[in-house]
């Protein structure tokens, strides 16, 4: 199926005839692997240059009794939300701590209750799987939880001549942008035209993610607002209460 998206071997392609190493046929060799790494180089800076919302990804940890310590998925790139329980917990939403203040409450003994606390830390590493990351969590659990939460989704890069970057459509030319200046950059060590260029896109990029955000922010005063557990547990439902007259 025809898409309007640029592949792989297009990026790298136009990439290399920026480059002036396309040959007859195509790049190979040197000059294939390093117009490839340009289109890596260009599309993870454009993929953490904004809070992109096609980055977004929602997911649940399965909490178990006594265990405090869960790893985080393979493609974890940074939290997003704070760890939330179900509504019909009642439990309020987790508050972000420092390792240092996970450690020092968990010097004092050992305590199980449901958790209020946590922090992400680096995890395991191995050459393969790459960097892990984990969520620690204080209390310890007393019981099986289930929590909510939002991250950052970090895909691998492109390896198929075919694949496409993520996205869709309206970010093809920010994208095909950002590789092209990675390239002036590292072939120049200067800051031209593709650069500017690349810059431009960006930012009509940012404009067409934006609209698919919410229409609808919630409350936007000055004073204190209710979050979502709030409402969850009647704080606001004034016609759950029973007058005794």
């Amino acid at each position: 199926m025809a898409t309007m998206q640029y592949q792989y071997s297009e990026l790298y392609n136009r990439v290399s005839k920026f480059l002036g190493t396309y040959g007859s046929s195509g790049p190979s060799g040197t000059d294939l692997t390093d117009a490839q790494d340009f289109v890596k180089s260009g599309y993870l800076q454009f993929l953490t240059s904004y809070d992109w919302t096609f980055r977004r990804r929602y997911n649940t940890i399965s909490m178990e009794a006594g265990k405090y310590i869960y790893e985080l998925p393979q493609d974890f790139g940074g939290i997003r939300t704070k760890f939330c329980f179900s509504q019909e917990t009642g439990y309020p939403p987790l508050s972000d701590r420092s390792e240092q203040e996970i450690i020092e409450l968990r010097g004092y003994g050992e305590y199980n209750a449901y958790p209020e606390i946590y922090t992400i830390r680096s995890g395991l590493y191995d050459p393969q799987g790459g960097q892990r990351y984990e969520a620690v969590f204080w209390p310890t659990p007393s019981s099986t939880y289930i929590l909510y939460y939002s991250y950052y989704y970090m895909p691998s890069m492109m390896s198929n001549d075919t694949d496409v970057p993520m996205g869709g459509a309206e970010m093809s030319e920010a994208i095909r942008a950002m590789c092209l200046s990675a390239a002036e950059g590292e072939s120049d060590e200067t800051v031209g035209p593709q650069a500017q260029r690349a810059q431009a896109e960006l930012a009509k990029a940012i404009a067409l993610d934006k609209k698919r955000e919410p229409r609808e922010l919630g409350y936007m005063g000055n004073g204190p607002s209710i979050n979502a557990w709030e409402v969850a547990r009647g704080s606001t439902r004034i016609n759950n209460v029973n007058y005794n007259l």
